[in-house]
């Protein structure tokens, strides 16, 4: 069975590893290591992914390590990082698959500028994406944000267009001017959580599809309409249709708006029902909910009314 040799990343050993194995451990360290083949490449003699397992070396991941069938290996190590207290200033790399560093907390502008990366990991302490980290990456794919992130700054993603889908976390605050702008095949799904999104700009301008609830649509005052195919709580709307500032646009603005009135007052005429109910059974005016008086003709107290019922 032919076996493939690789480096260890804590202590430099030769590694071995027959085809077939799941797990290979160092013998001088004791470091062990996961493989796995990824999904993008289901061929026989395709790269094979070694991934580090953090827990039995209580280190932080910096990187990937993927082995080809010919056994030339390809690192993204932490030496190709450029990081900045916090701030991946730069990466210098060319590994097309990215973990990010753990001590990173912001992407820094035009970190990945037109790099030719596939996929990116990242770790939950990333916050914020800078003005253009990942602009004009064309062969990027996937793209796995962290739980915590805020801000998404401008042109973050602009012109990713093999970028299919990317998971946009609860919690996110804010989107810049043209994040998501040129990537053709990406579908983004928004969630409710954002509070900032101007509508002067073209944020999802030529994206396939947008995704989001017409609660968010009220809170932000204008939906963000600048993609092929817009859909609001799963109705597609076009964006031939709801061109900026266009009449089409205002009336659903209002239409939102007044559904919510008609909703309010809906629920302020339940709640009313629901304490007349209250007062008849107590014996209490129906109108006001004061006390009858009167020893033939019962009047309220408060508001004079006879009772009828």
């Amino acid at each position: 069975m032919k076996m493939i040799p690789k480096m260890c990343t804590q202590c430099g050993a030769q590694l071995h590893m027959e085809k077939g194995d799941e797990v290979i451990v160092c013998p001088y360290c004791d470091t062990e290591y996961t493989i796995e083949k990824p999904r993008w490449n289901p061929y026989e003699n395709g790269p094979i992914v070694v991934k580090l397992n953090y827990a039995s070396t209580g280190s932080s991941p910096t990187g990937i390590n993927v082995v080809n069938g010919s056994g030339q290996s390809s690192v993204a190590e932490e030496r190709e990082f450029n990081i900045d207290r916090g701030v991946l200033v730069r990466y210098g790399g060319t590994s097309t698959d990215v973990m990010i560093p753990q001590e990173v907390a912001a992407i820094g502008n035009n970190a990945f500028l037109s790099k030719k990366i596939k996929s990116v990991i990242m770790s939950d302490h990333v916050t914020e994406i800078r003005e253009g980290a990942f602009y004009n990456c064309d062969a990027l794919k996937t793209v796995t944000l962290s739980k915590n992130l805020r801000v998404i700054g401008s042109y973050a993603f602009w012109g990713c267009k093999s970028l299919e889908n990317i998971i946009l976390p609860n919690g996110l605050k804010e989107i810049g001017r043209d994040a998501f702008a040129d990537s053709f095949k990406l579908q983004l799904y928004l969630p409710d959580s954002l509070e900032k999104l101007d509508p002067r700009y073209n944020h999802f301008k030529g994206c396939h599809s947008v995704y989001l609830s017409s609660r968010l649509v009220y809170k932000l005052g204008t939906p963000p309409i600048w993609s092929q195919n817009v859909y609001i709580d799963s109705v597609l709307l076009t964006a031939n249709m709801l061109q900026r500032d266009s009449a089409l646009m205002k009336a659903m603005r209002y239409t939102l708006i007044g559904n919510q009135i008609e909703k309010a007052a809906y629920y302020e005429e339940s709640r009313r029902q629901g304490m007349i109910r209250q007062w008849m059974g107590e014996g209490l005016c129906r109108y006001c909910g004061g006390e009858f008086g009167g020893t033939f003709i019962k009047k309220c107290n408060n508001c004079r009314r006879k009772k009828d019922y």
